[in-house]
């Protein structure tokens, strides 16, 4: 095999660590009690550490090395399975890549824009009409246009780190222990199989932060999952298709969409 892509590792890594802290506002926004926890404690304390950069440093502490971790096992994983980032390699590499660039960029926005679109279209006529309307105002009373703009960057660069290049990946080569093409490789159904429960996973995931909103009912955990899915099935497939640059743009798009374009032309739009 050949050796590890530490460019690659390097790149995705430093561009995750900003996308940490880029989220830093929109978490705060939706949990503004942990800003005054902190100066309760750092008075107690009698610190002088402002309570927000212990924050900022706990969230590079934690958020860097997560995606340290994901990336490794993550970039480790997909090459066993044959994916990966053709455009971020070949640009890192000397290669011309912007050919490749603008001939997955169609594909990547029409997923993630028509996605989104689709989320919210779900959202309004199936969920919204059954949920409290303190978690539909929630989100958007709470957070600035710029919030979640910045958000946007975290959902997708690093969660598609986590999601597709580590999760998905990871079970693919898994299923693939076990059910391999006559090439040798995973068959085609290990691929499904790993993009359906990585996006069950998926939905599941933003379940701590609705919680903070608004009780978990069987009606809320379906929505997660579901909505989340619409999108993440799409991601699944682009990865396998045109590589994990084409997952980050779909997914970006999508977030763009339901976080931005949502809560302008949607009364009561909640966040998935």
């Amino acid at each position: 095999m050949n050796a590890f892509p530490w460019p690659i590792f390097l790149t995705l890594l430093a561009t995750g660590i900003l996308c940490t802290l880029a989220v830093i506002p929109y978490s705060l926004a939706l949990n503004p009690d942990v800003l005054e926890i902190l100066k309760q404690k750092q008075a107690a304390r009698s610190s002088p550490i402002p309570p927000a950069l212990i924050v900022v440093f706990a969230s590079l502490v934690q958020g860097g090395l997560l995606v340290a971790v994901a990336l490794y096992l993550g970039l480790l994983a997909s090459r066993a399975v044959g994916l990966g980032l053709p455009v971020l390699q070949a640009a890192l590499s000397g290669q011309p890549f912007v050919e490749h660039l603008l001939t997955i960029l169609p594909v990547s926005l029409l997923v993630g824009f028509a996605g989104g679109a689709l989320i919210l279209v779900i959202e309004q006529t199936v969920f919204r009409p059954r949920l409290p309307i303190q978690f539909r105002q929630a989100v958007v009373k709470s957070t600035r246009f710029w919030n979640r703009l910045l958000a946007c960057f975290y959902g997708g660069i690093v969660e598609e780190i986590l999601m597709r290049l580590l999760l998905f990946a990871g079970l693919a080569w898994l299923f693939g222990l076990v059910w391999k093409s006559p090439s040798g490789g995973p068959a085609l159904g290990a691929f499904i199989l790993a993009n359906i429960i990585s996006n069950v996973l998926f939905g599941l995931g933003h379940l701590p932060t609705t919680k903070r909103l608004t009780p978990l009912t069987p009606l809320v955990i379906t929505r997660a999952v579901v909505l989340n899915s619409l999108i993440g099935l799409g991601c699944g497939f682009l990865f396998m298709a045109y590589g994990l640059e084409a997952a980050i743009i779909a997914h970006f798009s999508a977030d763009i969409v339901i976080h931005l374009i949502g809560p302008a032309v949607l009364k009561d739009q909640a966040t998935i």
